[in-house]
């Protein structure tokens, strides 16, 4: 779950939307500049959700398995 949110939040940030009641939450992570220029129009911000979620699930995942008791393998 907490790679999801994270993903959500880094996604939301680098996207930008033409649609004025989406644009007031959405590229809260870009500059001005940004929003405006290439780098909010690729919308940048679905591949980077989707590497983030799938970083912080490699590195959480393991954390998370619980480990069986030594007489129940």
């Amino acid at each position: 779950m907490l790679s999801l949110a994270v993903a959500t939040v880094v996604g939301l940030g680098l996207v930008t939307s033409a649609d004025p009641h989406l644009a007031r939450a959405v590229g809260f992570l870009l500059t001005d500049a940004a929003a405006h220029g290439t780098l909010g129009a690729m919308n940048l911000g679905v591949v980077a959700a989707l590497l983030v979620a799938g970083a912080l699930y490699a590195v959480t995942a393991p954390l998370a398995r619980p480990t069986a008791p030594e007489g129940d393998r």
